[in-house]
């Protein structure tokens, strides 16, 4: 078991290794807390939306609710290869499903973008072993959403706004844009990264911190 984490009277609980379908697949198990028995009962069995071997679903769990909407953001960093990827959950009608942007993956990482913000391509293609959403956070409110790719040059953190039921791209912390006003560069004074640096291997979102 691991991702676990008490929220909002919820708590979840990942197995990486499940094959229920394909080796390693992983699945999510949802608890909700009743007062009267005081205990954690069993809510929701949540599987990948297109499962695969080897996915990991349940890399890292966060939840949250924004006071109207109850969020669920599940990543499987060894994804294809170790791609990796994040898929969206909201509840809805008492379920738990999938959200309209289902998850951010290699193929729409810039899915629902800013049209005013341009990043760069390099950036914008996972391939294997970049492990995008090795890990996540997420902001009180469920309004902005990090997810890294730590092996991507020396490490990538994508940072999301949502907008109604859209995560929007809005910015791409690097190497490049890690200090603001410095020179774009790999070697920079003190705020030198290179490949291996692994930035994004822990993500924190509190406040207007990261």
């Amino acid at each position: 078991m691991c991702s676990s984490d008490l929220n909002i009277k919820l708590y979840k609980v990942s197995t990486i290794y499940d094959n229920s379908s394909y080796t390693n697949q992983g699945s999510v198990f949802v608890y909700t807390y009743d007062s009267v028995s005081k205990r954690f009962e069993l809510e929701q069995v949540i599987g990948s939306k297109d499962p695969a071997t080897n996915e990991k679903f349940g890399s890292k769990v966060k939840i949250d609710s924004d006071g109207t909407n109850t969020w669920l953001f599940v990543s499987s960093k060894n994804y294809l290869n170790d791609t990796g990827r994040v898929q969206i959950f909201r509840k809805t009608d008492n379920a738990w499903k999938y959200n309209n942007t289902p998850y951010l993956d290699f193929t729409n990482i810039s899915t629902g973008m800013f049209a005013s913000v341009t990043f760069p391509s390099s950036l914008l293609t996972m391939t294997a072993g970049n492990m995008f959403g090795y890990d996540i956070d997420v902001l009180d409110g469920s309004d902005r959403l990090a997810v890294s790719a730590p092996f991507l040059n020396g490490g990538v953190v994508y940072i999301y706004n949502r907008e109604g039921y859209t995560f929007e791209l809005i910015q791409i912390i690097d190497a490049f844009t890690l200090v603001k006003g410095v020179t774009k560069s790999y070697t920079n004074d003190n705020y030198y990264l290179q490949d291996g640096d692994m930035l994004g291997y822990s993500l924190s979102l509190k406040t207007n911190h990261l």
